[in-house]
């Protein structure tokens, strides 16, 4: 399967990144058609994404949540031109006009599958983008709008859960044509997406469960009443289901993950946060020679988070990403100064997975006391064994069984012992955010809403606290129908915690 989506995404990056550019009507030569089709316009939305969101954003929520110390964004330090290409080339003149162009020329052929794929990725993009945003064109986003209006988050999410189900009501549609060619995730099976789908609203329920508490719950506890009446077709409800985008083991050109590309590669700006790392390692978790490589003999070398000492020469010994996420070196004690030849950077963005599920009905079993598909307790069991199993799986030695026994049994204690609904949310979220570790947005959208895990201010800053992503400077300059631009402490619409 894997061999498949390489092959198609090689494709891609050598031709169709070009795909929404316009072109004159004139000589055309109908054996090298010059307009985009949906074979070249889903696989093509689908890299966009996956390059967007774990790249720059992803970056930012790393280091907001002290995975990472990223010396640009470091001690809260964004700013609207950090997300510019995102917002512009990746996603508005990126994926979201392929995922439009795919829906309207679709809609005209009846091939309903896909529309639904097209409008499940639309809906994503867009829940991550009022994640990061707020309020964001989306109504006029695509149309023929100069200057398209920003409307309100909240309204969007509503729009995002109506786009979901009518998704779903085309996957259940009849469809002839063949999508194993054109759909880099799921080679075109109707079940996996449709569980896609669900798991989404299982999330994004999740997320507005402060502002609209009972509608999530009630939309959480039908979701999950669902998968037990019909086992294994609603929810993601195990790896092999998961929604992931797979980077590659190719170079040229550059498809490696992009953690992978700036700390294999590059070496510039990024450290492990020394938080991170010594929470693990005050732990005893048997994830660390997973996550981390150390390139020095000494052992692990971070970084503070607001360090205000410059950053030096550290490229050849400062501790990187590991095997996991980023497809980088498993610590096997070697301790050698690494290079894009060191490993093979095929690393997955994890974008909806079953231990995210997992965690979101811990969660809401603790927070609204939500009927769920089992105690919160049990859910956190499951969710930890899940996320061991997910690292187990990688080209590495597996972790000794009687640590990670332990390890889960420490934290099922410590659960126990805890007699508060925060303290118990407390671990589930610490946990679900070392599970999370390569998914940065998410990281961050935890700890928005949550407040956990409770982390350390940065030792210097002059930044106020990040609760949004600014929005991008020559948005803002060029389009006469922008907000100003809000402070970054300011919460998106879902996060009244931070209110």
């Amino acid at each position: 399967m894997k061999t498949l989506k390489y092959l198609t995404l090689i494709l891609i990056f050598s031709g169709f990144l070009g795909s929404c550019e316009k072109f004159l009507d004139i000589n055309d030569d109908p054996n090298n058609p010059t307009a985009a089709t949906i074979i070249d316009l889903m696989p093509a939305g689908q890299v966009s994404i996956g390059f967007a969101f774990s790249n720059i954003p992803g970056r930012i929520g790393a280091d907001a949540v002290q995975h990472m110390v990223v010396g640009r964004f470091d001690g809260w330090d964004v700013d609207g031109s950090d997300v510019s290409n995102d917002w512009r080339f990746s996603l508005y003149a990126g994926a979201l006009k392929d995922f439009e162009d795919v829906i309207e020329q679709a809609t005209a052929s009846e091939n309903f599958h896909y529309v639904g794929i097209a409008k499940l990725l639309k809906a994503y993009s867009y829940s991550l983008m009022v994640d990061m945003w707020d309020d964001i064109p989306f109504t006029q986003a695509c149309g023929d709008f100069e200057y398209p209006e920003f409307d309100d988050a909240a309204e969007i999410y509503d729009d995002i859960f109506l786009l979901i189900d009518e998704a779903l009501d085309n996957m259940e549609m009849d469809n002839t044509a063949s999508l194993t060619n054109v759909d880099l995730i799921y080679q075109g099976d109707a079940a996996s997406w449709i569980r896609m789908g669900n798991t989404l609203k299982l999330k994004l329920y999740n997320q507005i469960r402060l502002v609209d508490p009972v509608r999530a719950k009630a939309g959480i506890e039908a979701l999950v009443a669902a998968e037990a009446a019909n086992p294994g077709e609603v929810l993601i409800t195990s790896a092999d289901q998961d929604f992931n985008f797979y980077f590659l083991n190719i170079d040229n050109p550059e498809n490696r993950h992009p953690s992978f590309q700036a700390d294999y590669l590059v070496k510039g700006e990024a450290h492990v946060c020394n938080f991170f790392y010594d929470y693990l390692d005050n732990n005893n978790d048997p994830r660390i020679p997973y996550y981390f490589y150390n390139q020095n003999v000494d052992g692990f070398e971070g970084r503070n988070y607001g360090d205000p000492a410059p950053q030096g020469n550290d490229g050849d010994t400062r501790t990187v990403p590991g095997i996991y996420p980023v497809g980088g070196k498993f610590d096997d004690g070697s301790a050698e100064a690494v290079t894009g030849g060191s490993a093979i950077g095929d690393g997955e963005f994890r974008m909806l997975t079953n231990i995210m599920r997992l965690y979101i009905e811990a969660e809401a079993a603790i927070s609204m006391n939500a009927t769920v598909s089992g105690t919160a307790e049990e859910l956190f069991k499951e969710a930890l064994e899940a996320s061991f199993l997910e690292v187990n799986r990688l080209s590495a030695p597996d972790m000794i069984s009687t640590d990670v026994d332990a390890y889960i049994q420490d934290r099922l204690d410590d659960f126990t012992d805890s007699t508060t609904v925060s303290g118990k949310l407390n671990l589930v979220m610490t946990e679900k955010w070392i599970a999370m570790f390569g998914n940065g947005l998410e990281s961050f959208n935890d700890y928005r809403r949550t407040g956990f895990p409770v982390i350390p201010d940065p030792m210097e800053t002059n930044n106020l606290r990040l609760l949004r992503i600014p929005y991008p400077n020559d948005e803002l300059d060029a389009n006469p129908n922008a907000p100003d631009q809000p402070n970054r402490n300011l919460p998106v619409f879902c996060d009244v915690n931070s209110k």
